[in-house]
Formats: C-alpha cells, structure tokens, sequence
C-alpha cells in the first residue's frame, strides 16, 4: 500500500514547486509593470491648478413709483419697458424675464391646474403659479396701503432674491 501512495506524494511534491516557480516568475512580470508605471507617472507633468475667481455680482435697486413698490435685482437684468405701473427686465445671456403690473383691478387667477409655489413677500404668505414652460412663478399681491394688486412674473431662480427685498413704500 504504500508503493501506491509514493507516485502520488511526490506528484504531489512536483506540482508544488512547479506552483513555486510559476509565482515566482508572474510576480517578476508583475514587478516589471509596475515599475514601467511608476516610471511613467513621475515623468508626466501634474495638472497646475488655476483658481479663477468668481465674477462678482452687483444689484441694482427697482423702485416703481407708479405701484409704490421696490425690489432687488442683479445687474445682469436690463429694463426693456417701464412705466409707472408696469416694468419688464431681461437677461442678455439667459433670456430670463422678469415681468411687473399693477392695477385697481383684481386679475383673474388661471382656470387650469397648475403646481405652486409658496413664497413670503414683505412678511405676507403668497402662494405662486408656477409655470413649468418659462420656468417662472406668477405672483399675485394686494398692496396694503393702496389696494391696487401687483401682479409679478419673476424666475424660479429669481424668487428667494426678489422676495427677500421686495417693499411696499
């Protein structure tokens, strides 16, 4: 019985330093690789960072005379039309609008469902229209001291800005 088991155990034995060597020499290819990627990371040059600073923005104050009403707006919005009760400002670069009427006469809400938006002008809770095609928000508000309704057009993007500095006068 045991001149069967020897062809096996060295078999056995064979296969082991065959292992070995193949390790062995894998690993020599795997040292060589590494070192070539090591070579060519140190010569490549690493990325110079530049830091550009942000470009600074700049706001202008609208005050309507006409509604008695007065907001903030980056300076990037030129005024396309004004007169005492309505203004409407535009961006150059984002085609944004920013519409703004007023009247004695209460506008008339739109009869299809649309999504709002709420939003807090001049300490008052507004709840907005907003419209997914413009990506705008229509804003309806009484004005306390002269009861005239204001009725605003102003970008989504626009609304925290314009709601935070909007006045009554």
């Amino acid at each position: 019985m045991t001149r069967k088991r020897l062809p096996y155990i060295f078999l056995t034995i064979l296969f082991i330093i065959i292992c070995f060597i193949a390790g062995v020499q894998y690993g020599k290819n795997v040292e060589k690789t590494n070192k070539a990627i090591k070579y060519i990371l140190s010569i490549t040059p690493s990325p110079q960072l530049t830091v550009t600073p942000a470009p600074s923005i700049t706001y202008n104050e609208i005050l309507l005379d006409g509604c008695a009403i007065s907001f903030t707006l980056p300076s990037d919005y030129d005024q396309k039309t004004m007169s005492s009760r309505e203004a409407q400002f535009t961006t150059k670069s984002t085609k944004r609008t920013l519409a703004i009427s007023c009247t004695n006469i209460p506008y008339s809400a739109d009869s299809k469902k649309q999504a709002t938006i709420a939003a807090e002008i001049a300490g008052k809770s507004i709840t907005g229209i907003y419209n997914k095609e413009t990506n705008s928000t229509k804003i309806i508000v009484r004005h306390p001291n002269t009861g005239s309704y204001i009725q605003l057009s102003v970008p989504v993007e626009l609304l925290p800005l314009v709601s935070q500095t909007f006045t009554f006068e």
